[in-house]
C-alpha cells in the first residue's frame, strides 16, 4: 500500500494515495461526511488505465477515525502466489467491529499511471449497481469466503468484467 497518512485532527487519520491528485478541499469534504456519524469515509476513484474500473474501496482519499486504527490490524495473506491484501482484511474487520462506512464519489481525483493518461473522476451520486456492489454486508460475505481460500473473489470478478 503506497501513500501517506495525514493527521487532520486528533480523531481522524486521512490516507492519500501517492499516485493520485485530489481536489484541495478533499480533507474538508471527508471530515464533513464523518461528522454525520461515519467511522470510515471512502472517496471513490477510477482505477488507473481503466475508465470503467471504479474503485470505492481502495485507500485513495480515505478518512479513518482513530478508534478504528486502534482496533484493526493491517495484514495481508499470501498462499501459492495468491494474495488477500490489506484492503480486504480492513473491510472485513470494519463490519466485524460494527463501523459505520460511507462510500461515494465526493471529490475530484486523478489516478496516475506512468504508462497511461490519468483516470479522472468527478463527484457524483452512486448508481444502484454501485450501491449494491459496495454495500459493506454484501462485500463482507465475499470476504468471508475469500480469506480462507486466499482468493479475492470480488477482485477477480471485477477483472473479468473489465475485459
Amino acid at each position: 500500500m503506497r501513500g501517506y497518512f495525514l493527521e487532520s485532527d486528533a480523531d481522524y487519520l486521512i490516507f492519500m494515495d501517492a499516485d493520485m491528485i485530489f481536489d484541495p478541499e478533499i480533507v474538508n469534504k471527508l471530515i464533513k461526511i464523518a461528522e454525520k456519524g461515519y467511522d470510515v469515509v471512502y472517496n471513490g476513484y477510477l482505477d488507473r488505465g481503466n475508465p470503467n474500473g471504479i474503485n470505492l474501496t481502495g485507500f485513495g482519499g480515505t478518512l479513518i477515525k482513530r478508534w478504528i486504527m486502534e482496533k484493526v490490524k493491517f495484514r495481508c495473506k499470501e498462499r501459492r502466489g495468491r494474495v488477500i491484501d490489506e484492503g480486504v482484511f480492513f473491510e472485513f474487520d470494519l463490519v466485524r467491529i460494527g463501523a459505520k462506512i460511507f462510500r461515494g464519489f465526493i471529490s475530484y481525483s486523478e489516478h496516475h499511471d506512468p504508462k497511461r493518461p490519468p483516470s479522472v473522476c468527478y463527484p457524483r451520486e452512486l448508481k444502484l449497481s454501485e450501491r449494491i456492489r459496495n454495500n459493506p454486508y454484501f462485500r463482507f460475505l465475499f470476504h468471508l469466503i475469500s480469506i480462507p481460500l486466499c482468493y479475492d473473489i470480488l477482485w477477480h470478478l471485477s477483472m473479468k468484467l473489465k475485459t
